[in-house]
């Protein structure tokens, strides 16, 4: 049996949250370290805001170098294995970003988005923002209810970024919950929320809004980049049915 059609069949399957406060069991759909060099796999926002570089990845690696501004600058990838329960892992180095803090009282109007998770409508099940203050950087999780507006956590649910590597993991389930890990550890989890968007498809990584009220700057640093969906544990299939020649993508 080919990986290809496993893939595409739990996804409407459900399974509850783990009850550890590690990062659940999941599959790999997407993943690029970006050792190739290249960035053809991916849609790519701003081309001369994204990079691979020797260097600029975890370890002194190749990695992906996104220069931030007002505009939007991120490589994305879409028609990925359709999913109600969505998981974007990468390892990130805000590499001393300058993200203006003074003058602006609303958390969002001084944040950026560095990760996101999106559905086949567009609208982000999850996604990851962040902002500097005089203790470091801070970030936060948002997503897109269902009737379209946004919801954030920052009041209540901000957490603590470090100016270097780490892992991090962003997750949600569709009318559920939102959460995110840093390192294996859970830092946030949002029940009860509900979403837009039936399922997950898309992975953005880097900048992916315009900010109207300030001008960040600098070059944020990804690297070991996965798109991935919750692991089942028995999965049964048909196999006079089954078609291994799908593109597994629904």
């Amino acid at each position: 049996m080919r990986a290809r059609r496993v893939l595409a069949l739990p996804l409407m399957l459900t399974a509850a949250f783990a009850a550890a406060q590690g990062v659940p069991a999941t599959w790999p759909v997407k993943t690029d370290d970006f050792e190739s060099g290249s960035l053809s796999e991916w849609d790519v926002v701003s081309p001369g805001d994204c990079s691979v570089a020797g260097g600029a990845g975890y370890g002194s690696t190749r990695g992906l170098e996104v220069r931030i501004g007002q505009a939007e600058s991120l490589v994305r990838k879409g028609a990925l294995s359709r999913a109600r329960e969505v998981y974007l892992r990468f390892r990130f180095d805000p590499n001393g970003a300058v993200i203006p803090d003074s003058g602006i009282l609303w958390v969002p109007s001084k944040s950026i988005f560095v990760a996101d998770v999106r559905g086949p409508l567009g609208t982000n099940l999850v996604g990851l923002r962040m902002r500097q203050t005089p203790l470091g950087y801070r970030a936060y999780l948002q997503w897109t209810n269902a009737d379209g507006s946004w919801s954030n956590d920052f009041e209540s649910g901000e957490f603590a970024l470090a100016d270097g590597w780490q892992e991090i993991v962003i997750g949600a389930r569709v009318n559920g919950w939102v959460a995110a890990w840093v390192n294996g550890s859970l830092v946030r989890r949002v029940d009860g929320v509900t979403h837009k968007d039936a399922s997950g498809d898309r992975a953005e990584i880097g900048k992916a809004f315009t900010n109207n009220d300030i001008a960040p700057s600098g070059t944020l640093r990804y690297d070991d980049v996965s798109f991935e969906v919750r692991r089942i544990a028995d999965l049964w299939v048909d196999g006079t049915n089954g078609d291994d020649g799908a593109e597994g993508t629904s």
